[in-house]
């Protein structure tokens, strides 16, 4: 409820009092070090993330697919954007990917990846990243735009004139 209201500390509050009083709670883990991720901390977010991500694959199965669905990728990512911003390029890479494997159809997950590489200046593979959410989802135009976006950024100005077009 906090984190709809973005009171950071409190639902960061909450996540720690639920960690403290039950630490196997995989998703307040999950969820706390996604918060702390959201503030900055990446350190602590890296920490918590990886627990809860430990944790899990100890676990042979969860009790609330839905939940998890919404619960595992996001953290992956988040995590992703910590190690990303902690400098561990390939570790970023690593955790962006495992969030769009475990949610091929969101397409923000493409988005965090494509962005971290073409942060990086490369181009080349931020439109591999596109070229699989295209394929992921055809139908969708913010895949297709962003594909063409990255092929012009890639210097690859007749293959984006393409996309454009279709």
């Amino acid at each position: 409820e906090f984190l709809k209201h973005q009171d950071m500390q409190k639902a960061y509050d909450t996540y720690q009092e639920c960690v403290t009083l039950a630490p196997d709670h995989l998703y307040a883990r999950a969820r706390m070090g996604s918060v702390l991720s959201d503030a900055g901390l990446w350190d602590a977010s890296i920490s918590s993330l990886r627990e809860a991500l430990k944790q899990r694959s100890q676990k042979s199965r969860m009790k609330k697919p839905a939940l998890d669905a919404e619960v595992w990728p996001m953290a992956h990512a988040k995590l992703g954007k910590a190690l990303e911003n902690t400098n561990d390029r390939a570790g970023a890479a690593m955790e962006y990917e495992a969030a769009i494997k475990l949610a091929p159809k969101k397409l923000e997950f493409y988005h965090m990846l494509s962005v971290f590489y073409s942060n990086a200046k490369e181009h080349e593979s931020a439109v591999k990243v596109w070229e699989k959410a295209v394929s992921a989802l055809p139908k969708s135009v913010d895949a297709h735009t962003n594909l063409a976006n990255n092929l012009y950024f890639a210097s690859r100005v007749d293959d984006a004139a393409m996309v454009y077009e279709k």
